[in-house]
């Protein structure tokens, strides 16, 4: 009797070791930043296109077509890239002492994605672009 009690005790015990991921030192080790960086690249593969004039995602609109693009872009994907640029501007306000604006205008360029395909490439992690593209969408 007392082995089942043991073998049962065990058994309710599993789910609770299952629902927590841990490395060598005990600390928990979720996977939301896997996950969000797969979203954003999924997000940047799809919205990416609008802001972009290339395939390699180097070469960002005009402002002005970066705003006539805005409306082919679905209602989810916008609401998720005023998030982002929220979050970016914040982010920008914080370190920079308050001027979150992006400096300069037109196009910006990027060599590190040269041979890379635009379901590569995540835009999100260029943050002088999406500055850009956050000026440019501002008020859409």
């Amino acid at each position: 009797m007392k082995l089942y009690a043991t073998l049962f005790a065990a058994l309710l015990a599993v789910p609770a070791f299952a629902q927590t991921e841990g490395d060598a030192t005990g600390e928990a080790t979720g996977n939301s930043a896997g996950a969000d960086a797969r979203m954003e690249a999924e997000m940047s593969s799809r919205v990416g296109p609008a802001f972009y004039s290339d395939t390699e995602m180097t070469t960002l609109r005009p402002a002005t077509e970066i705003q006539t693009q805005w409306a082919t872009i679905s209602p989810e994907d916008q609401t998720a890239l005023r998030d982002r640029c929220e979050k970016l501007m914040n982010q920008a306000s914080e370190s920079e002492g308050g001027d979150a604006s992006a400096s300069g205008g037109g196009t910006a360029t990027d060599s590190t994605t040269a041979g890379t395909t635009a379901a590569e490439i995540n835009m999100f992690e260029n943050d002088a672009h999406m500055r850009q593209i956050c000026e440019a969408i501002k008020g859409l």
